[in-house]
């Protein structure tokens, strides 16, 4: 039989309803809840709206489930621990506070309005040639093996006092030009631009203008011409602005053309020496 306090209360050690026993603190859990709010160690019951709140952490070991969308572990992996700004692999792409999202690494760019974009079909090493400006000018000052990464559609200056070989990649036919420019005149030696082996030749023709005034000189290239100096004197590169240009038209062959003053008896820039 339980005790009885008073009017409307009993005593008990526990309540069993189906065979389950409930304590106090079991009980307790029930006692003076609030609908919708969380609080500690008491049962949790949503309001009249289902809404409830605050809970601190939450541990969950299946799928969190909102409307039709389902978001998995591997799906809340991927907003864990990211930084604003920054980008990762496998982790969402936030922006940070000045709308900047770091490196991005992609396969394809497509470029214009929605729907009608166009896709960039250059590749990266293309568009760093294209689109760089801070080295448009290479001040080169020793032997230079030339290279379409570093070299390719910029002022190449020439600038030692004692000259040095400048040596083209195999002519593919690509269409690459490279152009060089008598940036200090040299005073021994020779400016020396050549090609990279026994296939490759150089076709075309050098303008070379006189230091006295003389009715300028145009030099043609033979069918075996490979080499083109600038000896400071007699064969051209007397002159600061001086300068020879290269393209490659096609398979084994350079156009070559430029513009040159010499002084002294004037000599074909031209030779074969590959």
């Amino acid at each position: 039989m339980p005790n009885t306090l008073s009017k409307g209360q009993v005593l008990v050690g526990a309540i069993s309803v189906g065979g389950t026993d409930l304590t106090g603190t079991e009980l307790a859990m029930i006692d003076g809840i609030t609908a919708g709010i969380v609080e500690a160690s008491k049962a949790v019951v949503v309001d009249a709206n289902r809404d409830i709140g605050i809970f601190r952490h939450m541990t969950v070991s299946g799928n969190i489930v909102t409307g039709t969308t389902i978001l998995s572990e591997a799906d809340l992996v991927k907003i864990d621990a990211i930084t604003n700004g920054t980008q990762a692999a496998g982790k969402a792409v936030v922006a940070d506070a000045n709308v900047n999202t770091g490196i991005s690494r992609i396969t394809a760019l497509h470029i214009g309005a929605s729907g009608s974009e166009t896709q960039v079909v250059a590749t990266a090493a293309e568009l760093n040639r294209a689109a760089r400006v801070s080295t448009r000018v290479n001040t080169l000052v020793t032997t230079t093996t030339v290279t379409e990464a570093t070299h390719e559609n910029r002022l190449n200056t020439l600038n030692l006092l004692t000259g040095f070989v400048s040596t083209l990649p195999a002519s593919t036919g690509g269409g690459a030009i490279y152009r060089f420019i008598v940036g200090i005149v040299n005073t021994s030696n020779s400016y020396i631009m050549r090609v990279a082996n026994v296939s490759d030749i150089v076709q075309g023709s050098i303008l070379q203008s006189a230091d006295t005034g003389m009715a300028p000189l145009v030099w043609l290239t033979t069918g075996t011409s490979d080499t083109v100096t600038l000896n400071g004197t007699t064969t051209g590169g007397f002159t600061i602005g001086d300068w020879v240009e290269f393209q490659d038209i096609r398979l084994n062959v350079w156009a070559v053309h430029g513009m040159t003053t010499a002084s002294g008896t004037k000599v074909t820039p031209f030779s074969a020496t590959v």
